[in-house]
């Protein structure tokens, strides 16, 4: 049905085309060897521009991923761009995010603690702190050194 449609609008265009003594003329196509496989046509100057832009941001995106990768690795932080770097005792802390401990202590966010000592378990960092008058163990992730 749709091709019946097409192959109609197309006979009325070249119609319409005779009728008002217009040629057409076909994309202009240089051979590039000797067989017919593979013909290159010309390219839109807004095509060319448009893949060129896509292009450099490509390559600046990934110029800028390779550099923060760089720059945390020289840090020696983790994947999520945190610094590890060890906290020795006394180092006073912030809480980045709210905690509720199961004894009933709760801790807002940008609270402030004291570090007593920092532990590793199974590849995950903790921090034993002294909140108020309790001592807590929390992931080193969710708090920052002041």
């Amino acid at each position: 049905m749709a091709y019946d449609r097409r192959s109609k609008l197309l006979a009325a265009a070249k119609r319409q085309m005779r009728e008002n003594d217009v040629e057409y003329t076909p994309p202009r196509k240089e051979r590039v060897a000797s067989t017919d496989e593979f013909c290159e046509g010309e390219r839109s100057a807004w095509k060319s521009q448009r893949n060129m832009k896509h292009k450099v941001r490509r390559a600046v995106n990934q110029n800028i991923r390779n550099e923060l990768t760089k720059n945390r690795l020289d840090r020696g932080s983790d994947w999520a761009g945190r610094d590890w770097a060890p906290m020795p005792e006394g180092t006073l802390v912030q809480f980045t995010k709210d905690h509720n401990f199961w004894n009933g202590t709760k801790i807002s966010k940008n609270d402030v603690a004291t570090v007593i000592r920092e532990f590793e378990t199974d590849g995950k960092r903790f921090v034993e702190l002294l909140v108020g008058t309790s001592i807590e163990t929390v992931s080193k992730g969710s708090i920052r050194e002041l």
